[in-house]
């Protein structure tokens, strides 16, 4: 198939999945290796894990397009089948463990170029009310759709799906991969991923449910399960949303009639002051300023009112809550149904201990945040008609919140000291480490905890206390490595031209400024109201290539220079292990910054043979 017609295709699928139609042709993409392959290669050979050994030996270094055709002829004789996955464990918040799949290389290749399909056809058509694991969507995007659109909300929903990767139900997985796919060969390969099984204490164990966290595949496929769930939930919405706006609190209209009418008699004593008297002005103004206070005291709608009822909905791969502007009764059966379709629909249970309805003024714990309603007594004077009134400034508005006890674990988990007591304490595990490395690190700890919290209502205020803790227990542990004091250490990297704290270091030959972080200097986000642009790109279809991709297609090795033959990847796993720079190839591969270098067959046995490379190839390389 020729590259054009290839992503013509390509292109295509995203049209077809929103007609409603069914997509079929994919295999027979999945067996071309000029577009997708190359694609699936960049996508993943950056991560962490690439380097790391599933049951085998075998990881993404040596990615070569031979490498490529033997799994294309694997694919197209049906000889491929996935190797068990190794089961490791990492800990949860709870203190529990959450059980980690790990692929081969060759599998995690495989899965990356059936996950980029899959996202072709399942992203025009998700819900907006779905974040977790894709494209333009995150945790921050969540929570700006629940402070925008959940305002008034009475009750929310806080749903937990006991062990949801371990049970999701291999046969119903299918059959709604089935609704959309019309490629059996597609599909079959999907169901051998899912019965690939894992191995735990050199023992392989049979899946007969779940996809394996940790699975390149496994995100996407968990959200097209949870689809269904979507689509429950905006057929709900439609059934249980009623009215157009509440009734009128008759408390409320009842005083708003009693300030018209002093209004008015105000109005006629202005016109006959000579008639009645200051005295009397000022005893209806008296009289107006209670009433104005009584209203600034009770809603002007009734916020319990039958005949206005909506439903809210927001959802982060297996965690999601729901909003309820009703009765306590609507959100016990809103509830109630969910929990039947989980179970009869989906085969998944929902965790009793956390599943619960909270009022929306004490609010849930939702992504890290604290989700609550919040109603303000603040008054602000604003024009309307000829003159100025009163107005509330915030009624029934939904807001985030940073949970202190979050600030506390984090403070603790980093080990910045006692927030409580604020004493800040140093950290010995760095002490081996430059001061560069330490304040570079305390930099990226204090700046990732300030973004993910940027939403918060006040956050500057709430993290104030802990990123202070943290300055501290730098200066503690830089002081602690130079046998200094903390104030010795603090007048030394001072900046009093301006302000705040920093290092100067050298910098191939040249002095250059690393400034500690402030809370201040920390870009204020964009409104909570702002938008993402979620529409899809296609670029990366159009014969555009990263740089790694480009380096493949040229069929030279980067070290020798040899044109055309037998090509591979060579991966290190982090950058650190090339930056000691002992030898030529870790020069150029720090140089370039990359993890990766393209070497023929020869170069790349003799670096893993005698872990390196000798430098006389240096003599006769044709391109630098």
């Amino acid at each position: 198939m020729r590259t054009e017609t290839v992503i013509k295709a390509v292109d295509s699928i995203a049209r077809v999945s929103r007609q409603g139609r069914r997509v079929n042709g994919l295999f027979r993409l999945m067996t071309n290796p000029e577009i997708l392959w190359k694609q699936a290669y960049a996508n993943i050979y950056s991560n962490k894990g690439a380097t790391t050994k599933g049951v085998n030996n075998n990881t993404l270094d040596g990615f070569s397009e031979e490498r490529v055709n033997h799994f294309i002829g694997m694919l197209v004789k049906s000889k491929y089948c996935p190797k068990p996955v190794r089961r490791t464990y990492i800990p949860k918040k709870n203190g529990k463990l959450r059980p980690l799949g790990i692929p081969t290389g060759d599998d995690k290749l495989v899965q990356e170029v059936v996950r980029i399909l899959l996202e072709r056809i399942y992203e025009p058509i998700f819900s907006d009310s779905s974040h977790g694991f894709r494209p333009g969507k995150s945790c921050h995007t969540a929570l700006r759709q629940v402070s925008n659109a959940w305002g008034g909300i009475k009750w929310i929903i806080e749903f937990d799906i006991k062990g949801f990767f371990d049970n999701i139900n291999h046969k119903k997985l299918i059959e709604l991969l089935e609704k959309k796919i019309d490629d059996k060969r597609i599909i079959n390969t999907i169901r051998k991923m899912l019965k690939a099984g894992y191995t735990e204490d050199w023992q392989f164990k049979n899946t007969w449910s779940g996809t394996p966290q940790g699975g390149v595949i496994s995100p996407i496929l968990a959200n097209i399960y949870l689809h269904e769930l979507d689509m429950f939930m905006e057929n709900m919405m439609c059934q249980f949303n009623k009215g157009k706006r509440r009734k009128s609190n008759p408390a409320y209209s009842c005083l708003k009639e009693r300030k018209y009418l002093t209004t008015k008699e105000l109005s006629y004593i202005n016109m006959e002051l000579k008639s009645y008297g200051n005295e009397a002005k000022r005893i209806i103004l008296r009289e107006r300023r209670k009433i104005q206070s009584e209203m600034h005291k009770i809603p002007s709608v009734d916020l319990f009112d039958p005949d206005y009822r909506r439903l809210r909905y927001t959802r982060y791969a297996d965690d999601f809550i729901i909003g309820v502007i009703g009765s306590r009764k609507d959100a016990e059966l809103v509830m109630q149904q969910v929990k039947v379709f989980l179970e009869k629909e989906l085969f998944l249970e929902s965790a009793t201990d956390k599943t619960r309805i909270k009022n929306a003024r004490k609010g849930v714990r939702f992504l890290g945040y604290d989700v609550k309603v919040y109603s303000g007594e603040k008054l602000k004077k604003q024009i309307s008609g000829h003159g100025t009134c009163l107005k509330r400034t915030m009624r029934q508005r939904m807001q985030v919140h940073v949970p202190q006890e979050k600030l506390l674990q984090y403070a603790s988990k980093n080990g910045y000291g006692d927030m409580s007591a604020f004493r800040p304490v140093s950290r010995a595990g760095l002490l081996q480490r430059s001061d560069l490395e330490i304040l570079l690190r305390y930099n990226g700890e204090m700046r990732g905890l300030v973004n993910y919290y940027s939403l918060a209502q006040g956050y500057k205020n709430s993290l104030s206390k802990l990123i202070g803790l943290a300055q501290l227990s730098l200066f503690a542990t830089l002081a602690h490595k130079h046998n200094s004091s903390i104030g010795k250490i603090m007048r030394q990297m001072r900046l009093p031209n301006k302000g705040g704290y920093g290092l100067r270091v050298i910098v191939n030959g040249k002095p250059k400024l690393y400034r500690l972080f402030r809370l201040k200097d920390h870009a204020i986000p964009n409104s909570i109201h702002s938008s993402i642009d979620n529409r899809q790109s296609i670029q990366w279809l159009k014969l555009s290539r990263t740089e790694l991709v480009q380096k493949i297609n040229a069929n030279c090795c980067e070290y020798c220079g040899k044109q055309g033959g037998y090509m591979e990847v060579h991966h290190v796993r982090a950058m650190k292990d090339v930056l000691v720079k002992t030898q030529l190839w870790q020069v150029m591969m720090s140089s370039m910054n990359r993890k990766t270098m393209v070497l023929c067959i020869d170069c790349h046995r003799e670096l893993h043979s005698r872990n390196g490379l000798p430098n006389w190839r240096a003599k006769v390389r044709q391109h630098p």
